[in-house]
């Protein structure tokens, strides 16, 4: 079959999907996790069971940016807060307790600091150079006969 009769096709539709990612990116920016831009993983287990936007709401209030909110499993909830310092950790036990009448447990308090941000990106930046590369060079090689 002769693909480089159908060339323009192909780069035409390579360059809707490059355009698409583009305009996405643009459109709605580049939405890194926890482990890019550092912050705080707490997991805490209710006696009772809480609502979603009663528990988004109250750590809201508490002015914490709360990048996610998962529940993972009965009564028991994961939230990702982007700016936490460890001095006003203390605050969201209490304050959850008291303002959802619920005692709670903490399950898990995890740290990721913002210096391990710049050398994830950077590594990633790495690994996604050194696979273009690669492919692009095995692309020249199944194709040197054109």
């Amino acid at each position: 079959m002769n693909w480089m009769k159908y060339r323009l096709l192909y780069l035409a539709i390579s360059a809707v999907a490059i355009g698409a990612g583009i305009f996405g990116l643009l459109t709605w920016g580049l939405r890194i996790g926890i482990d890019f831009k550092g912050g705080t993983i707490l997991e805490y287990r209710f006696e009772e069971p809480v609502k979603e936007e009663d528990l988004k709401r109250f750590v809201g209030a508490l002015d914490l940016e709360l990048s996610s909110l998962e529940k993972t499993g009965e009564n028991a909830y994961t939230m990702r807060i982007s700016n936490l310092e460890p001095e006003r950790k203390g605050i969201v036990e209490p304050f959850l307790e008291r303002n959802l009448e619920n005692n709670l447990e903490e399950l898990r308090y995890e740290s990721v600091g913002p210096s391990i941000g710049p050398d994830l990106i950077k590594k990633t930046l790495y690994a996604m150079g050194i696979s273009a590369v690669l492919i692009l060079l095995w692309v020249a090689i199944q194709f040197r006969s054109f």
